[in-house]
């Protein structure tokens, strides 16, 4: 080889060497942040993680204490009633105890009554509507009778509360197929 290919391949080295290396530094800065992806991954997967385990064991008993409610809406309803005859005024004072244990189980449960009023404007998140009174006049989509008390558990509603709304008469009469 003559000297002068020998100092053409060198400056093809000299120049390719840079590239290279240029390369390599771009290669490990791609490496760099896909694992630094990947470790952020790993941490919001932890978070969620974590997080679901805790609403695991929060609402753990939501289906069991929903199959409660109904037997609470009895004591309820029998505790509320003093027209008792006073054979059985013994009795009743035995239910007010169970009832009061109830209560108390439901509220270490996290479990409240949706505190639903008449005249209140309905809201489909709380309320389930079970009937619709038509008005003339006034305002629309109040609540004008509460058939069931709803519950929350925690933050979730646990059963809504069942009401009858009102709702403007329309004019419109239904027209005729022929």
């Amino acid at each position: 080889m003559s000297k002068e290919e020998t100092k053409v391949e060198e400056k093809e080295t000299k120049v390719k060497e840079p590239k290279k290396k240029k390369s390599l530094e771009e290669e490990l800065l791609e490496y760099k942040q896909k694992y630094l992806y990947t470790l952020a991954e790993l941490s919001n997967l932890g978070k969620q993680h974590e997080k679901e385990k805790k609403d695991l064991a929060k609402y753990f008993t939501q289906d069991f204490l929903l199959e409660l409610l109904p037997l609470y809406d009895i004591f309820t309803m029998v505790i509320s009633n003093k027209n008792v005859a006073p054979e059985v005024a013994a009795y009743l004072k035995g239910f007010e105890l169970v009832y009061a244990q109830f209560e108390q189980f439901l509220d270490r449960n996290g479990v409240s009554e949706i505190v639903t009023k008449l005249g209140e404007e309905y809201d489909p998140l709380l309320h389930n509507v079970i009937e619709i009174e038509e008005i003339e006049e006034g305002e629309q989509h109040k609540i004008v009778q509460i058939y069931q008390k709803g519950y929350k558990m925690h933050d979730r509603v646990l059963r809504p509360t069942s009401v009858k709304i009102t709702k403007l008469k329309t004019n419109e009469e239904p027209k005729e197929e022929n």
